[in-house]
């Protein structure tokens, strides 16, 4: 009985290191994370929609944290493990060594996903939120100005929400800027830098990607980004935050020797516009 329980352990927790090593992607998993929106339709756009109300804009970030909750790993076990209990009475029909191997089978499996918790949970609460620069190209810039967007020059945005892009906007640099600190979080996540990247996003966002290069043990891994296309989709002002939303397209390689894969996901950035704080990365949402 011993040597089957030493067994089943050591599958349970080889298990659990390839599915961790599955796990290891792009920055953010390859899913949604953190505040999630709707960019504005570029050919009809209603005010109404644009102008949620102060309710609608504090539900918000509390709705897309409840899905980001909803999303853990283990949720993919949830069949496998069902068809092991109910296949429990079975296996018993054909012996009592094998129904004795299958519990502790699910046994192990069950601590398996407890200490994986438990230790998420030991990673603590998120530090405050520290008025910094997205990547220093925040800076001075007065309420109606989202501030050296991406290392362009500063724009002009109205206080009320406006169509897209506001006239004047340097959209070149704001591109040119997002394309460079999109490589240069992929590679700070794959060095498993969570300091290096905790200044470019905020708090909320920040203790998702900590827990997910915790989560590989903060092993490195590597992301070559072959092809990147990035595009402007909008910048609005609502509820005295300045939004900013980039669709980000191309092939990526999340394997050493696998083929590239094609992505695309829009990334938001959140502006307070009072106060001279810098854009942060807020949430990376799925396209497909």
């Amino acid at each position: 009985m011993k040597k089957w329980l030493i067994m089943v352990f050591g599958f349970v927790l080889m298990a659990g290191f390839v599915m961790e090593e599955a796990e290891a992607r792009r920055l953010g998993g390859a899913r949604s994370i953190g505040i999630q929106r709707q960019a504005t339709p570029p050919q009809k756009p209603v005010q109404r929609q644009e102008q949620a109300t102060p309710q609608q804009q504090n539900a918000a970030p509390g709705a897309a944290a409840a899905q980001n909750a909803a999303r853990p790993g283990m949720g993919r076990w949830l069949a496998p493990l069902a068809g092991l209990a109910a296949g429990l009475g079975l296996a018993a029909l054909f012996g009592e060594q094998m129904g004795s191997l299958v519990l502790l089978l699910l046994i192990g499996i069950g601590l398996f996903f407890l200490l994986r918790v438990m230790l998420r949970a030991m990673a603590g609460p998120a530090p405050q939120q520290r008025p910094v620069q997205y990547a220093g190209l925040g800076g001075d810039a007065a309420a109606t100005q989202p501030a050296h967007v991406f290392g362009g020059s500063s724009a002009h945005v109205q206080p009320e929400p406006v169509a897209r892009i506001p006239a004047g906007f340097d959209v070149e640099g704001f591109v040119r800027e997002a394309k460079r600190q999109f490589v240069a979080l992929q590679a700070a996540n794959d060095r498993g830098d969570a300091e290096a990247i905790r200044d470019f996003v905020t708090d909320e966002l920040y203790a998702e990607l900590k827990r997910d290069i915790e989560a590989r043990g903060g092993a490195a891994q590597q992301t070559d980004v072959v092809t990147l296309d990035a595009q402007l989709e909008e910048v609005v002002t609502e509820g005295g935050m300045h939004w900013a939303t980039i669709r980000f397209s191309g092939m990526l390689r999340e394997e050493g020797d696998g083929p590239a894969t094609p992505f695309e996901e829009l990334w938001h950035l959140q502006k307070p516009a009072a106060g001279d704080t810098g854009w942060l990365l807020a949430g990376i949402q799925q396209v497909h």
